[in-house]
């Protein structure tokens, strides 16, 4: 049996046409057209043109598809094009007076599952976050076990936001920050979380960048544990009570500068590593491109986590910082006697005792 579904998008219109036989699906046809239909909404209402637009392309997709499937088995399906329009009813009764076909309007929630359910058919994860970024919304599904236990839509996209933002053909700074802080305002607001005790830990250069900075302390409110090693600036003060009392950051100045960047998220087989170039700090974060890749291999996430156990149980080159900002060195002569006097010159300031190697 064939089916024709035809999604009438903010930024593109999509024909697909699939052959469903013994539980396999196989695709025919996946064209596009560009469409832009977010850039014909003025102050949530879709222009005539706009309207115009979307049937021309939707009668040029019908066509096609009545070559190859039963009338009855081509459907329209819109999303955030016709859901976020204040004159829906409108647009919706004028496609079926020019195409015949009177198009369903999906929910957001409706769209982030199918969302979830074609990217399941293609991809293999058991746990994750996904998310869809799209012309007028950005629809997410936290899942676990193969299975969606959260699902949300966020009424932007980016279309909307650079038509909302952006004067000329690349955003200035502080378009940049406009942009963030809306799609930032709006995460807020959807508040998709799952309710379960996680374990973050991060290593790094630098910590700067005040939204992650934030975010770290909304997850410590939440009860996630995280340690993170940083081994220069940060700007996150741990251990305050109420805010940041389950965060734990520490300092390792040795012998040698290296800059290896890890982010551990969960425990046990679910735990998910990534390896990074950047530095959480805001030059890094908005102003470079950046790139950050996942461990997949059990044996290297294993490997990797272990090298970051030993970094958090240093005991002879670790720094504490405290909730007062200052910082605390280890212990490292009761604990490591083999480490003797003359090992070391001290060096007092105004709050620590500060050991350096003698060579």
């Amino acid at each position: 049996m064939c089916y024709a579904i035809i999604d009438l998008g903010s930024n593109t219109i999509r024909l697909c046409v699939y052959d469903y036989a013994d539980g396999v699906i196989n695709t025919i046809v996946n064209q596009k057209e560009t469409g832009g239909l977010a850039g014909y909404v003025t102050s949530g209402i879709l222009s005539q043109d706009g309207i115009e637009k979307a049937c021309e392309i939707l009668n040029a997709h019908i066509a096609l598809a009545k070559k190859l499937v039963d009338k009855s088995n081509i459907h329209i399906l819109a999303t955030a094009s016709l859901r976020n329009i204040d004159n829906r009813e409108e647009a919706a009764e004028a496609i079926y007076r020019k195409t015949e076909m009177l198009p369903e309007v999906l929910t957001g929630e409706e769209e982030a599952l199918l969302d979830f359910i074609g990217a399941s058919y293609h991809i293999n994860y058991q746990r994750g976050l996904l998310i869809n970024i799209g012309g007028a919304s950005t629809e997410l599904v936290l899942f676990d076990n193969h299975e969606p236990v959260a699902l949300a839509s966020m009424p932007v996209g980016c279309l909307t936001l650079y038509r909302k933002y952006v004067d000329n053909i690349f955003p200035s700074q502080e378009e940049e920050k406009q942009i963030k802080k809306e799609v930032l305002r709006f995460l807020q607001e959807t508040n998709l979380q799952k309710g379960e005790v996680g374990s973050i830990i991060i290593k790094c250069n630098s910590l700067t960048d005040l939204n992650i900075i934030e975010k770290l302390i909304e997850a410590s409110r939440s009860g996630v544990k995280v340690t993170m090693i940083i081994r220069g600036i940060c700007c996150l003060i741990p251990q305050v009570k109420n805010y940041t009392e389950n965060i734990k950051v520490i300092s390792i100045i040795g012998r040698f500068l290296e800059h290896s960047r890890v982010f551990c998220f969960g425990t046990g087989p679910e735990m998910e590593v990534f390896i990074s170039s950047a530095d959480l700090m805001t030059r890094n974060t908005e102003r470079r491109v950046e790139v950050a890749c996942p461990i997949y291999d059990p044996e290297l996430k294993a490997k990797t986590h272990k090298i970051l156990e030993y970094l958090m149980e240093d005991n002879t080159k670790a720094w504490e910082l405290l909730s007062s900002g200052e910082y605390n060195c280890a212990e490292i002569l009761c604990v490591l006697p083999q480490l003797t006097a003359r090992n070391f010159k001290f060096y007092r300031t105004e709050h620590h005792l500060l050991p350096v190697f003698s060579v």
